[in-house]
């Protein structure tokens, strides 16, 4: 019995090495004491193929250079892991890097252990697998979806997958930064809350049909964080796993831009298109204004036109829903954000970020209600490279209402209405010449063909009686019909001069003025330089005649005043009063009370003082005390 024991056993050796020597991995068997020391039992052929034959000499030469194999960054870790097998009454599994003759080969120990001599000692003995090439796989197959994913976050397009209800799983870095969102304000929502209510309908359509399972493109409108409206050109398609459809894939195309720069070059024809068809700065303004509102809030928006020689505003057009502002009056508009822009030629954008730090640091006072989002743009002549004015759209409820493409689309708009701007203004100021001059020819013509009839009679009625009073009433005509071509030559002045206003001093331009009129008592009192024309010297000439001739007056006063950046000259004289019921008409084109009278001179002065932005009125209107007041804006020394 004994003998065929040994004969099983020695053939079982034989069968085990056999079994030991085709197991496909490397049996290990080792021990670890409570010192943590370590010694190699057993260790089967095989495991020089994994690390090498120089690394697997070494531990032939010195066992216990296994443990010395190990990666030092896995040493904390493999050591966790046999606590933790033995805590749980499990196998060792792990995996980790030992050192080779080409570097690094990863294996695999999957390894039972039992406690032995009193649990003073661990026994650890199982199989180790290369697992090298799975290893590497693996961390090719990571660097793949890294690369991916990295490629994914930072295309330009922007990348997201959608739920088969439409709720966000995924979206990537340009879809965060463009719709203006963070990562856990988008996840989980649906898509169709951030489309534009009008493209909700197509937007629901085509997600139906990816649904279907099929590939879909189409343009659609979102709104952005801030409440911008963004434009986007979208595919979506289906995803499937193990042929279920498990979400849906987009890629989106920002075409904002692209649209909006047609946009505003469809505005910037439609205005120059309505140019012809315009007659005042007004409806031109309101047409800007009209335009621009197709792509960003011009509920508050103006445009302030700059008259160099007066260093003041004129606001052709003025839309605000706090306050009002009068078109016909000039402002003084110095250390304001509008002055700021056209002095700079400059577009500027403020908002809650940094509107405080741009007022204190260019010293600049705000005008008005204050709007807390505000954007200006230069209107520029290019042909003096300089800013005759500027357009200005700004919010009152909302801080960030605005954008730089919101300040790029004014600007471009500004920058190509500054040439229809200057060109419009000289249109209406030629068109208001050629209406004046058309008058002023229409009244000449009528009132010497009136002469000329009477002067005709008159030499009739000479030759036929020999009276010489019809030779004087001949001759009276004559004078008055030169008198009246004079006059006209004077009203054709006002209507033609060149309007270039230049520095005047009053005192001088009244002391040329009187000396005609020696037969008359004319005082005058103060100084001021103003801006004028050389009609300046009709306007006083019309006034001191009129006063003369027609008013008989044979004393005169003029005072010059000031009221803040205004020149006040005040006319009196001791002649007749003007009739109460016409006081109201004096200064109506055409109207007068006289025989012979064109009644054009208080009207042209009247429209003389408008392009010098002042104005006439009748300040008292007794017998002895007619009084005619002029505000000329004042002359500024800079």
């Amino acid at each position: 019995m004994r003998k065929l024991i040994q004969e099983t056993l020695n053939l079982d050796k034989d069968i085990i090495t056999s079994i030991l020597q085709n197991i496909p991995g490397v049996i290990t068997v080792y021990n670890i004491d409570k010192n943590a020391h370590r010694e190699l039992i057993y260790l089967s052929p095989g495991f020089e193929d994994i690390v090498g034959e120089k690394t697997a000499a070494k531990i032939n030469n010195d066992p216990n250079m296994f443990f010395q194999l190990i990666d030092p960054d896995y040493s904390d870790l493999l050591e966790n892991a046999a606590r933790k097998a033995i805590k749980e009454n499990k196998i060792l599994d792990f995996k980790y890097p030992v050192f080779s003759d080409t570097g690094k080969a990863w294996i695999r120990v999957q390894l039972n252990w039992k406690f032995l001599n009193d649990n003073r000692i661990i026994r650890w003995f199982g199989i180790i697998s290369d697992v090298t090439k799975q290893v590497l796989n693996e961390e090719s197959l990571i660097r793949k979806r890294e690369y991916l994913h990295n490629l994914i976050e930072e295309a330009s397009d922007l990348i997201w997958e959608n739920d088969v209800t439409g709720k966000y799983l995924a979206a990537n870095k340009s879809f965060l930064n463009i719709m203006g969102y963070k990562h856990e304000e988008i996840i989980g929502k649906n898509s169709i809350d951030f489309v534009h209510p009008d493209d909700k309908d197509i937007s629901i359509k085509n997600f139906k049909k990816a649904l279907e399972g099929n590939r879909v493109s189409y343009e659609v409108r979102c709104i952005s964080s801030n409440n911008k409206v963004l434009r986007f050109w979208i595919k979506l398609r289906p995803v499937y796993k193990e042929q279920n459809l498990i979400a849906i894939q987009g890629i989106g195309r920002d075409t904002t831009e692209r649209l909006r720069a047609q946009e505003i070059r469809d505005i910037t024809y439609n205005i120059t298109e309505k140019l012809s068809e315009i007659d005042s700065l007004t409806e031109f303004a309101k047409i800007i204004q009209q335009q621009l509102s197709k792509i960003m809030n011009t509920e508050n928006f103006y445009l302030a036109i700059y008259d160099e020689q007066l260093d003041r505003y004129t606001f052709p057009y003025y839309k605000d829903t706090t306050e009002t502002i009068d078109p016909n009056r000039m402002y003084e508009m110095h250390n304001t954000i509008t002055n700021y822009v056209r002095e700079k030629a400059f577009p500027i954008l403020l908002n809650s970020r940094n509107q405080q730090a741009f007022l204190k640091k260019n010293n600049i006072s705000l005008v008005g209600t204050v709007a807390p989002c505000w954007i200006g743009a230069p209107i520029m002549d290019k042909s003096r490279e300089k800013a005759i004015g500027v357009l200005v759209a700004q919010s009152y409820d909302n801080p960030n209402e605005y954008d730089i493409e919101d300040l790029r689309a004014l600007e471009f708009v500004a920058l190509n209405m500054g040439r229809l701007i200057i060109r419009k203004m000289n249109e209406l100021k030629q068109k208001n010449i050629n209406e004046q001059l058309s008058l002023i020819t229409k009244i000449l013509r009528h009132d010497l063909t009136n002469d000329l009839v009477v002067i005709k009679s008159a030499l009739n009625l000479y030759n036929k009686s020999g009276n010489k009073m019809f030779l004087k009433d001949a001759n009276d005509k004559v004078i008055k019909g030169i008198e009246l071509i004079n006059q006209m030559r004077d009203q054709e002045d006002f209507a033609s001069a060149n309007r270039n206003l230049a520095p005047y001093k009053l005192q001088e331009v009244l002391e040329q003025v009187i000396s005609d009129y020696k037969n008359c008592q004319i005082t005058v009192s103060g100084k001021s330089n103003i801006f004028a024309d050389q009609s300046i010297f009709s306007i006083f000439h019309n006034i001191i005649s009129n006063a003369i001739m027609h008013g008989k007056a044979d004393k005169i006063d003029i005072s010059i005043t000031h009221e803040g950046k205004k020149c006040l000259v005040r006319i009196t004289n001791n002649g007749v009063a003007i009739p109460d019921d016409i006081t109201d008409k004096i200064f109506d084109e055409g109207f007068s009370n006289r025989d012979h009278s064109t009644g054009m001179g208080l009207y042209l002065i009247s429209k003389t003082l408008e392009n010098y932005h002042g104005t006439i009125f009748l300040e008292e209107n007794m017998p002895s005390n007619v009084c005619f007041i002029l505000i000329f804006p004042k002359a500024i020394s800079r």
